[in-house]
């Protein structure tokens, strides 16, 4: 089997230092801008330097984070950016915008493309697509389950999985959850994490959009022989302890796993990873088919810690606990209320180490509501942190060849796998009264400070010459700082700079005032067409023995837009349906899908593929689509910004936004099911603990729509918003543009009047139903 690339994450310095220290083949990090971990602390250009030089240096592949959506009027700041990576060397760029895909093709054609996960590519058509566009690697959405790993890697692309780490509840690069709840946008950077906070499900509290965190360490095997390129480290905002322990960790496994002596977990390295980071235990996600309550703890969205023991007895300052395992002076305990996670109490555990099965005390502040019986748990292990901050990086292994030979100019040689360099110096004299021995010498080339070079051996070949010590230290100076840049230099991708100008754009569109309603409801859909506007279907229901009955109830002139997440079995058995009912029109709701055979037929770009800059529209151009979505995070000032005179653009008018796209059913989560969701019949037999007319509720009230897409596997969860977006007041803005009214939740008739409310221009109806501009007025950070 061959070795994949363990990838680690370095959100600072000491995080790279954390992650080369444990072993890692590969750094992924962010810069100042751009990147989607805007709240790490990131590096700046001086910094970028430094890391690459360290990274070149230990032949660690360095790449950087530009994966989010950028506007137009940041284009400027981009290119900047990219001609700071450009000079520094970087391996590869981690992209989400193809807009940016697009640039660093033209301007920088050596530099390696990675589609992060941000891009959803979730199936081997995605995968054709994007190494058709011009990326050497996908890092594959989370989603994938291991036989569409499969699929990928057998379309060559390099492919990169997420073995450890958070897990985004929402299919990445599809969420606006952040966005429409406080305006900060995940596709920015900028994600508030709203899911990890409490809702309400059926009349249950609990954190029902909190995913467990991904351990496939007991995977890997499986993982390397499908033939995976890279295995990813989560955690960019995690300390470096946790890198070293989860890194290291994980190098054992690889390579224990290509070796033929792999052994899963034991109890002690769980519960070392765990002790570091989890949220109630660990997930192996969709990889191994981990579903719904296996996926969710809707108990704790944050550290969960050990369980070491219980409290006996209380004081106003003193308690004592019985723990059941050992726990030392420094350790960060804390004390479960039972109320909920806001309300446990944190204490830093101060006294003599203790043996598990023994008794501590332990000081807590005065007036702190601690009883007999709650449970406490260890957030931290002082001794844990000690051990791993004793791991140091390996250094490189080197062979010196001194030669010093008289009347000669004296020559250094140092050697390591790649690289050779060769300092000289002084001419070496005859000895007159003192010869310079080997062992002098040895002892001499032997200091080497704290340069990162390990001496393997020492060759000498000498005549018994004389030499000033001082010249022979300048000599080793020069030799070992020499190699140590000539290794860099050696490391480092050096990155064609083509001139690339980028023009600001008038605000231009090829005008076609179309109306497009996207439904489920055929009858309304037939009534709209009635009226000239184009219908586009949106099967909710893709099932093999169903879907055909649904397609032939449309006629030529319609459209059926994809399901955002379709794997290669459900595409083809939804693209065979489409064939078959003879329709020759397809909106496209996720970028890979451009992968898929549309030889024949008319193209449109759905409302969740994100295009915010010209440059994007310019790449989506050579794919003939008849109208493109406007992107729902764009304000109309952004929008203005943006132009192609070949396309004609289209602008939700009225519609609620999905936010997320969920692979774990509330519903069976809050039954506490974790297998059984392929053979789940409980909405098609309308069970009233089922999702059917289900929301999830905020803390402010607002009530999130759910409705799921059946397939053959399983089905899909989509999450609306609380309110529909309507622009009826802005309408005249839209003069020459298409419109597109999506009903979702709406009844047949509700749906008509909505269409006639845009005909008719009465916006009675829609004044009195309480709805949002979306980000039509401000758009999103």
């Amino acid at each position: 089997m061959k070795k994949p690339e363990l990838l680690a994450p370095a959100g600072d310095f000491e995080g790279l230092d954390a992650a080369l220290a444990a072993g890692c083949d590969g750094v992924y990090l962010g810069l100042q801008a751009f990147g989607a971990r805007a709240s790490a602390k990131n590096f700046d250009i001086e910094q970028l330097q430094k890391a690459r030089e360290i990274c070149s240096f230990f032949n660690v592949k360095m790449y950087a984070t530009v994966n989010t959506l950028i506007k137009q009027n940041e284009i400027n700041e981009l290119l900047n950016v990219l001609d700071t990576v450009a000079k520094v060397g970087l391996d590869a760029v981690i992209v989400q915008d193809i807009g940016v895909a697009q640039i660093i093709k033209n301007k920088y054609p050596n530099l390696a493309l990675h589609a992060s996960t941000q891009l959803a590519i979730h199936s081997s058509y995605g995968a054709h697509f994007l190494k058709n566009f011009g990326f050497k690697r996908v890092v594959l959405a989370r989603e994938c389950s291991l036989e569409t790993i499969k699929a990928v890697v057998e379309t060559g692309i390099e492919t990169e999985v997420f073995a450890h780490g958070a897990l985004c509840v929402s299919m990445s690069g599809q969420c606006l959850l952040s966005s429409f709840a406080g305006g900060r946008s995940g596709n920015r950077g900028r994600c508030a994490q709203p899911c990890r906070q409490g809702l309400i499900y059926d009349n249950k509290k609990g954190m029902w959009l909190s995913t467990r965190d991904i351990m496939l360490y007991d995977n890997l095997p499986s993982l390397i022989e499908a033939g995976v390129t890279s295995l990813k480290i989560e955690g960019r905002l995690k300390r470096p302890a946790y890198v070293s322990q989860v890194v290291n960790q994980y190098r054992k496994g690889i390579d224990s796993a290509v070796e033929g002596r792999f052994k899963p977990l034991n109890s002690k390295e769980k519960q070392d990873i765990a002790q570091l980071f989890n949220r109630g235990d660990f997930s192996s996600a969709y990889v191994a088919n981990s579903e719904d309550y296996g996926i969710i703890n809707p108990f704790r969205s944050n550290h969960g810690g050990i369980h070491i023991g219980e409290v006996l007895k209380t004081g106003k300052k003193l308690i004592e606990i019985k723990i059941t395992k050992d726990v030392a002076d420094g350790d960060g305990l804390q004390i479960r209320t039972g109320v909920n996670q806001e309300k446990d109490i944190d204490i830093i555990y101060s006294g003599k180490n203790a043996e598990k099965g023994s008794t501590i005390t332990a000081y807590i502040r005065p007036g702190t509501k601690v009883k007999a019986g709650m449970q406490v748990f260890r957030l931290t292990s002082e001794s844990q942190m000690q051990n791993l901050k004793s791991l140091k990086r390996s250094d490189v292994l080197v062979s010196v060849r001194a030669v010093l030979l008289q009347n000669k100019i004296s020559k250094i040689f140092v050697k390591d796998d790649f690289v050779e360099f060769v300092a000289e110096g002084d001419v070496c004299q005859s000895p007159k009264t003192q010869v310079l021995s080997e062992d002098k010498i040895k002892e001499n080339l032997f200091k080497i400070a704290d340069m990162p070079i390990q001496i393997d051996n020492i060759d000498i070949v000498s005549d018994g010459v004389f030499m000033p010590i001082s010249a022979l230290n300048q000599l080793r100076r020069t030799a070992y700082e020499g190699y140590i840049a000539k290794r860099i230099e050696y490391f480092k991708n050096d990155i064609i700079v083509n001139k690339y100008d980028v023009k600001q754009p008038n605000f231009i569109y090829k005008q076609r005032e179309q109306t497009y309603f996207i439904s489920n409801d055929i009858e309304a859909g037939r009534y709209a067409q009635s009226k000239g506007t184009i219908f586009v279907y949106e099967p909710l229901d893709i099932r093999q023995n169903y879907i055909n009955k649904y397609l032939g109830n449309l006629n030529e002139q319609s459209y059926v837009i994809l399901p955002t997440q379709l794997n290669d079995k459900n595409a083809n058995i939804l693209m065979k349906a489409i064939k078959k009912a003879n329709i020759k029109n397809i909106m496209l709701n996720n970028i890979g899908q451009l992968g898929l055979d549309l030889s024949n037929y008319n193209i449109a770009f759905g409302p969740h593929i994100p295009l915010l800059n010209n440059i994007a529209l310019n790449a989506a151009e050579q794919y003939n689509p008849q109208v493109i979505s406007v992107f729902s995070e764009l304000n109309f000032n952004e929008f203005k910004n943006i132009q192609n005179k070949n396309i004609p653009f289209a602008i939700k008018v009225y519609g609620r936004e999905r936010l997320m796209i969920l692979n774990h059913c509330p519903a069976r989560t809050a039954l506490g099911l974790y297998a059984g969701k392929e053979n789940c019949s409980m909405c098609h037999e309308g069970k009233k603990e089922s999702l059917l007319n289900k929301t999830l509720t905020d803390r402010i009230g607002e009530a999130y729509s759910l409705r799921a897409i059946y397939n053959d596997d399983y089905c899909i969860v989509e999450m609306y918003n609380s309110k529909a977006t309507s622009l009826h007041k802005n309408i005249n803005d839209f003069k020459g543009m298409g419109k597109i009214i999506h009903c979702t939740f709406e009844t047949t008739q509700q749906q008509i009047d909505i269409l006639n409310a845009f005909y008719t221009g009465d916006f009675s109806i829609l004044s009195s139903m309480e709805t949002t501009t979306g980000h039509f007025d401000k758009g999103v950070m």
